[in-house]
């Protein structure tokens, strides 16, 4: 890109829509936000429970067999 192709303008005109935009945008309640939050906390924990219920069954069967 050319220096010379560089117009302020054009990124003045940019940063305005950009803020007209952000203007239009539904932004999510705070109820909404701590909702989406706990459920991934609470997948999280499930499956790093599983996870770890797996791990400890195959550890221990591994252990058994090359006893």
């Amino acid at each position: 890109m050319k220096l010379s192709s560089l117009n302020p303008a054009r990124g003045i005109e940019f940063l305005r829509d950009v803020v007209a935009e952000m203007r239009r945008v539904t932004w999510p309640t705070r109820h909404s936000i701590l909702g989406g939050t706990a459920a991934v906390f609470l997948v999280s924990g499930f499956v790093t429970l599983y996870i770890w219920v797996l791990d400890l069954i195959f550890s221990r069967l591994l252990a058994f067999v090359l006893r």
